[in-house]
C-alpha cells in the first residue's frame, strides 16, 4: 500500500494492483503485478509494482499500454527523492524515474533506504552494515552476523536491523545499542528522534530507545506483520486481521476490523489523518 499526494495504491493476493483516488474511488486496476510491493514515484506520476513479474513501471495518467517492465533479476528496495532503488545480486542501482535507465550504481546490496535523506542501509553475506548515500559517502557500522533474514530501517541519523532471535540494534551518529526482545522481531520502523518500534512474532509491539525497552504492549494474537510511526504514537497490523494505534507509551488507542485475512501493512497518510491498510 502507498500514499502519494492524490492517490492511494494497494496490492492484492489476486494478483493486482490498484489506483483509487483519496475518496476511495477505484480509478483503475493493473493487472499481473503479483502481490508485492507498490510505490509511487516521487513525484506521484508513475506506479512501481515488484511481485513475481519482476519490477514494472506504469504511467498513472496515460495508458496502461506504456507501462515497461524491467528485467526480471532486478528486486525493488524503495523509492529515493532521485528514483527507484533496486538491487541485482550484490549492486545496488538508481533509476531514472522518467525513463527507468540506471544513473548510478553500487557494489553494494541495499535492504532498506530513507526517501527523504536518501541514505541507503545495506548488509553483507558476512553480517557486515553499513550506510551509504549517492555522493559516495560510506560509513561501515558495525556486524549483526546471522540476521541475513531480518528486518531493517533507516531514518536521518539512524539506522536499524532486527532479527530472528529477536536482537535489535540501533545505530545513531557514532553509538551502536542493542537490546534483546521476547520473541523474533518481525517489523520494524524508525521514528524521526531515533526510537525503534518493533512488531514482534508473540503478536506483542514494543518501542526501544537506545539499548532500553521502553514500552511494550501485547494482546494481538499472531505476529505483528507491520509497525509504522504516526505524528502521535505508532501503528501496527498483524496476523489477526486488525489494525491498532498506540501513543508513544504504547498504551492501546483504537483497533480497526474490517480485514478477512492478515493485514501486511498499514501505514497512516502524510497529514497523520488516515491510516492505509491492506
Amino acid at each position: 500500500v502507498a500514499f502519494s499526494r492524490s492517490n492511494i495504491l494497494t496490492s492484492s493476493w489476486d494478483g493486482r494492483a490498484r489506483l483509487f483516488d483519496l475518496e476511495g474511488t477505484l480509478l483503475r486496476t493493473l493487472p499481473d503485478t503479483g502481490d508485492g510491493v507498490t510505490r509511487f514515484s516521487p513525484d506521484g506520476a508513475h506506479i512501481l509494482t515488484y511481485g513475481e513479474y519482476g519490477v514494472t513501471v506504469w504511467p498513472v495518467h496515460k495508458p496502461m499500454r506504456d507501462a515497461q517492465q524491467l528485467e526480471p533479476s532486478l528486486m525493488l528496495v524503495g523509492m529515493t527523492s532521485q528514483g527507484p532503488l533496486v538491487i541485482s545480486g550484490e549492486q545496488t542501482h538508481l533509476l531514472d524515474p522518467r525513463d527507468m535507465r540506471t544513473v548510478k550504481t553500487m557494489d553494494l546490496r541495499a535492504r532498506a533506504v530513507d526517501s527523504e535523506s536518501d541514505r541507503i542501509l545495506w548488509l553483507a553475506h558476512d553480517g557486515s552494515v553499513g550506510v551509504s548515500t549517492f555522493d559516495g559517502e560510506n560509513l561501515p557500522l558495525g556486524r549483526v552476523p546471522g540476521c541475513g533474514q531480518g528486518v531493517s530501517a533507516v531514518r536521518g541519523e539512524s539506522a536499524a536491523i532486527g532479527c530472528p532471535d529477536g536482537q535489535v540494534t540501533i545505530w545513531s551518529g557514532d553509538s551502536q545499542y542493542l537490546a534483546t526482545h521476547r520473541a523474533g522481531v518481525e517489523s520494524l520502523a524508525l521514528t524521526a528522534d531515533g526510537r525503534a518500534i518493533v512488531g514482534l512474532s508473540d503478536g506483542s509491539v514494543a518501542v526501544q530507545h537506545q539499548d532500553q525497552i521502553r514500552c511494550f504492549a501485547a494482546g494481538q494474537s499472531g505476529a505483528v506483520l507491520s509497525v509504522e510511526a504516526t505524528p502521535t504514537g505508532l501503528v501496527s497490523s498483524g496476523e489477526d486481521h486488525r489494525v491498532r494505534t498506540f501513543d508513544r507509551h504504547c498504551q492501546l488507542l483504537h483497533v480497526f476490523e474490517g480485514h478477512t485475512k492478515g493485514v501486511w501493512r498499514a501505514i497512516p497518510s502524510p497529514d497523520g489523518t488516515r491510516i492505509l491498510s491492506s
